[in-house]
């Protein structure tokens, strides 16, 4: 089964959102896919928790207290803004800040962040 707003993961690298539950799991290249639990506890360099900051016009997201890496061995992939009505979504690529201003302006909101080395990381 799978739930309302799941991030999916398959074995070649994609990724799908769901946008409601149903009683089967999707499947990609003949399996089904994972479904990725967002870690929220950053242990070391503080690198990967998404923080929100308001900011004029909307939220500013970054990954970490401590920038994250933005290599091309190592980088986050998009970032991600839910105010429980809108969901926003931003790649960010290496070189590049690994942040994503969204315009929202709800203050209660859950933000999430794709390392390519160390999965999904959830602000709470």
């Amino acid at each position: 089964m799978v739930k309302e707003n799941a991030i999916l993961k398959g074995d070649c690298g994609l990724m799908v959102l769901t946008l409601n539950s149903a009683d089967c799991m999707p499947t990609c290249c003949g399996k089904e896919m994972e479904e990725l639990i967002p870690h929220v506890v950053d242990t070391g360099n503080e690198k990967h928790k998404p923080v929100i900051t308001k900011v004029d016009g909307g939220i500013l997201v970054t990954c970490g207290e401590v920038a994250h890496p933005m290599e091309e061995a190592h980088h986050i992939e998009w970032i991600s803004a839910h105010d429980g009505e809108i969901d926003m979504w931003r790649a960010v690529y290496p070189g590049k800040k690994p942040e994503a201003f969204f315009p929202m302006e709800k203050t209660d909101i859950t933000a999430y962040a794709y390392c390519n080395l160390h999965s999904l990381w959830g602000s709470k």
